[in-house]
C-alpha cells in the first residue's frame, strides 16, 4: 500500500481549491467583458452584438448628452438675459410681471387699405367745396360741409345706412333754421353723428 505523505495531501487540497476558485472571462450580450466563477454559456455567442455596435451606441449616447448639455446652457443664458431685462425695468420704475417680459409680442393687425374715392364721391366733393366757399353760409353750415367732405374721403360716408343719411340730411337742414336754439342743437348732434361714424 502506497504511503500518502502530508505534502501530497496538501498539494491535492491546493489543486482542488484552485480548480474551484477558477475565474472565467465571458462576453455579455451587450459586448462587455464579464468575469464569472462559472463557464460561459454556449448561447452567449449567439446573442452577441455585431462588432462595433456597442461602440456606436455609446458614441450616440455621448453625442446626445453633449447636445442636451449645450441646449441647457443656451436656455440658461436666455433666462439670465430675460431676468436681467426684468430687473433693469424694475429698477427703472417700469416693473412688469416676469411672464409679460418673456411673453412674445402679439403681431399687430394689418390696417385696411385706404378708401378709394369713386367718381360720384368726387362729384359730391366738388359740390360741397362750392357750398363751403359760398359767402351765404353760416360758420356752422361750413363746418358741417367740412365734416361731410372728410367722411366721404375716408370712406365713412360710403358705410352709412339709408337711415343715417336721412338723419344727416335732416340735421344739416336744421342748421339753416331761423331758430337759434334749434341750430345749436342740430350743430351739436351733427358733430356727434360724424364723430361716432364707424371707420
Amino acid at each position: 500500500m502506497a504511503k500518502i505523505t502530508v505534502p501530497a495531501v496538501l498539494a491535492a487540497m491546493l489543486l482542488s481549491t484552485a480548480a474551484s476558485a477558477q475565474l472565467f472571462k465571458c462576453k455579455g450580450p451587450d459586448g462587455k467583458i464579464v468575469y464569472s466563477d462559472t463557464r460561459c454559456e454556449a448561447s452567449a455567442d449567439q446573442g452577441k452584438l455585431a462588432p462595433g455596435v456597442s461602440n456606436r451606441a455609446h458614441e450616440n449616447e455621448a453625442r446626445a448628452a453633449a447636445q442636451k448639455a449645450e441646449d441647457d446652457k443656451a436656455k440658461a443664458e436666455e433666462q439670465r438675459k430675460a431676468d436681467a431685462l426684468v430687473e433693469a425695468a424694475r429698477k427703472a420704475g417700469l416693473a412688469a410681471p416676469a411672464q409679460a417680459a418673456a411673453a412674445p409680442v402679439p403681431a399687430q393687425p394689418t390696417p385696411p387699405p385706404p378708401y378709394k374715392v369713386t367718381s360720384s364721391d368726387e362729384q359730391r366733393l366738388r359740390n360741397l367745396e362750392v357750398t363751403h366757399s359760398a359767402g351765404s353760409l353760416s360758420d356752422d353750415q361750413k363746418r358741417a360741409a367740412q365734416w361731410e367732405m372728410e367722411a366721404i374721403r375716408d370712406g365713412r360716408d360710403a358705410k352709412m345706412s339709408s337711415s343715417d343719411r336721412a338723419r344727416r340730411d335732416s340735421l344739416a337742414q336744421d342748421l339753416g333754421s331761423v331758430d337759434k336754439a334749434k341750430r345749436r342743437q342740430a350743430y351739436d348732434q351733427l358733430g356727434s353723428f360724424y364723430r361716432n361714424l364707424p371707420k
